[in-house]
């Protein structure tokens, strides 16, 4: 059973295109990798599947539903930005 699928998937910023023509499926009970040069949309992609962008064109599941503004979806999936920040004062157990 395929937990994310994505068809024909492209991603604009302005005049800028981050994704063009993306089409995946990851199965179920698989470790998936997501590799490429700087630049080519990689953090893009993953910030349309937890939810956090929505795609200009295509269609993305996860779980079978679309992640923007869901909350079922957004309580399975986590995604740790390399923008994200925490305060000084949380450790690691926090």
């Amino acid at each position: 059973m395929s937990v994310v699928v994505g068809y024909e998937l492209y991603k604009r910023y302005g005049k800028v295109q981050a994704l063009g023509d993306v089409s995946f499926a990851i199965e179920e009970n698989t470790i998936t990798g997501l590799i490429g040069r700087n630049g080519t949309g990689k953090t893009t992609l993953l910030k349309m599947m937890a939810g956090h962008l929505k795609p200009t064109q295509g269609k993305l599941r996860v779980f079978a539903q679309n992640p923007f503004d869901n909350l079922d979806v957004a309580g399975k999936v986590f995604l740790v930005d390399d923008t994200m920040a925490f305060p000084d004062s949380f450790t690691l157990q926090q």
